[in-house]
């Protein structure tokens, strides 16, 4: 992992010959008064020669040609970065309020508002995706009158413009002054996406499944700029960039691992068949190789790909919400039952084998039986305390990518999780000593 780190002030930031891109694939600006509040308050009890740390700012370093400013994509930070750039845009308005006889103006635009290349021309110091580039590019431009009243961009503007409209000069140089040299943040410049990735799995396992999630949306998105004849502008791209937003809505942020729906997706594929473990760890890295190696070296469309797994996450979201109605009704009261009783034994990595299941079966007795089935196994494989998920996740895998090609493929599923399950002895004097109430009754068997 090819990782540079080093502490550095608002104004060393801001200094280097560099753009901040905030990518597609970022969630739009989202702080709201309560953190614009907390921020102003940071930044007004900052005492006299002292620090305020901010956070991180982690950053992808794209290589570009020898006369281009070098391109940092924002992986983690966007809402400091954009805060800090409208609060410097407020400063701006409330020195051209008092008059500006130090040219303060100039050097807010030239040190931290905008870049010149070697060639002189002038960008934008960071810009906003899609969602928010246009608000924010009017901001810079001073054309706030261009902007929707409801954007959260200009609210942020105008609080903070409330906040220094009574200022004198000497308060917005001292106010200027800590926001440039008495705050710092941590500048963190990955060589990669996956070294990006890697890092979030170290510092927080939750931002660790968001930002893979992100970084997935941008490879595909990438890819598919690059595959598709017109690029952002195809038919294919829109479709694929609409299809995932509707994952994002109806899939991810509706559950508590959002990785979790990815993982199992890829493990029960018929096609391709991904065989083995996909950890958390390595979910970023394989999905990569599939859209951009495995799907071209099978003929199989991106477009088709994405929109299978958008079908397959309205099945995925009746299993948790135990509200399939792939059956007829009684039926499916019946696989609903035992989803239920899945999901109280906590057995999420049982889905890679259901999801294949639900697909494979349109005959509900042979689905009951494999829920079934899973139910005893989980319930031995619980009290008897072998949590390890990669194994089970293996074992899932294993049986979608070879189970269904049998003659019997339950009865398949059947031997294999009767070979990896405790025996009935071990499961007993688990059973018995881990203090759980008993009636008299015996574990289902696998028959």
């Amino acid at each position: 992992m090819n990782i540079d780190a080093s502490e550095s002030t608002v104004q060393k930031a801001f200094s280097d010959k560099s753009t901040y891109t905030v990518p597609d694939y970022q969630r739009p600006y989202s702080w709201k008064k309560e953190q614009w509040t907390d921020f102003w308050t940071d930044l007004n009890s900052i005492p006299q020669d002292s620090t305020h740390f901010l956070g991180s700012i982690v950053l992808i370093k794209h290589s570009t040609s020898f006369n281009k400013l070098n391109e940092l994509e924002v992986v983690d930070g966007q809402q400091r970065l954009t805060t800090i750039s409208i609060l410097l845009c407020a400063m701006r308005s409330q020195y051209e309020e008092n008059g500006d006889p130090d040219e303060i103006i100039e050097l807010i635009n030239d040190e931290y508002l905008y870049e010149r290349d070697d060639n002189n021309n002038k960008e934008p110091k960071l810009s906003l995706s899609t969602f928010d580039g246009n608000d924010y590019e009017n901001i810079l431009e001073e054309r706030e009158g261009a902007i929707d009243a409801d954007s959260r961009l200009l609210e942020a503007l105008e609080f903070f413009e409330g906040k220094l409209s009574d200022y004198t000069l000497d308060e917005l140089d001292q106010i200027r002054g800590k926001l440039s040299k008495q705050m710092t943040v941590v500048i963190v410049e990955c060589n990669s996406a996956g070294s990006a990735f890697r890092l979030f799995e170290t510092l927080n396992n939750r931002g660790m499944e968001l930002s893979a999630v992100d970084l997935m949306k941008n490879s595909l998105l990438q890819t598919a700029t690059e595959r598709y004849p017109g690029g952002s502008n195809s038919t294919e791209y829109k479709d694929i960039r609409s299809q995932w937003e509707h994952l994002l809505e109806n899939v991810v942020h509706q559950i508590d691992h959002p990785n979790r729906f990815f993982r199992h997706f890829i493990m029960s594929r018929k096609s391709p068949d991904i065989s083995g473990n996909v950890s958390s760890r390595t979910l970023y890295d394989k999905f990569s190789n599939i859209i951009n190696d495995i799907l071209p070296s099978q003929n199989i469309p991106l477009t088709d790909y994405i929109d299978e797994m958008v079908n397959t996450s309205d099945v995925y979201m009746g299993m948790i919400d135990e509200s399939t109605d792939k059956y007829n009704g009684k039926q499916s009261k019946k696989v609903n039952a035992r989803l239920r009783n899945l999901n109280d034994i906590e057995s999420s990595h049982s889905r890679t084998l259901i999801l294949r299941s639900f697909e494979e079966f349109d005959d509900s007795t042979k689905m009951l039986e494999v829920l079934r089935l899973l139910e005893s196994f989980m319930t031995r494989w619980r009290v008897a305390d072998l949590t390890t998920g990669a194994t089970l996740d293996r074992i899932f895998s294993d049986l979608c990518s070879n189970a269904f090609d049998e003659d019997d493929a339950v009865d398949t599923i059947r031997r294999r999780l009767k070979d990896e399950a405790p025996s009935d002895d071990e499961f007993e004097a688990k059973f018995a000593s881990s203090g759980f109430k008993r009636n008299g009754g015996r574990a289902e068997e696998f028959s």
